[in-house]
């Protein structure tokens, strides 16, 4: 199971589940932070535009227990703030 670090943009929890060598993000604390007023079922359209080696998977706790969750590895986090539309998306590269 992955260590989990928590961040805050904008009032959104992103969770950090990688390592010195590895950099992985959740994929869904990122979308949800770029695009705070859309629909969760969208999340998959959204990372449809991210290439999947670009992507990974972790156990990580929730609160139903453990969990498989989609991560977005370095190169799949600027893939998709690049090709994102949100306004929120240069706010984050900032951040």
């Amino acid at each position: 199971m992955s260590e989990i670090s928590l961040f805050n943009f904008e009032g959104s929890e992103i969770r950090y589940v990688g390592d010195e060598t590895n950099h992985e993000w959740v994929a869904s604390d990122v979308v949800a932070a770029l695009h705070p007023k859309s629909d969760p079922r969208n999340f998959s359209n959204t990372l449809k535009s991210v290439a999947e080696k670009r992507k990974g998977h972790k156990i990580v706790m929730t609160p139903g227990g453990e969990q498989s969750v989609v991560t977005l590895l370095e190169g799949g986090l600027y893939e998709l703030l690049g090709k994102s539309r949100s306004k929120t998306a240069e706010r984050f590269q900032d951040w």
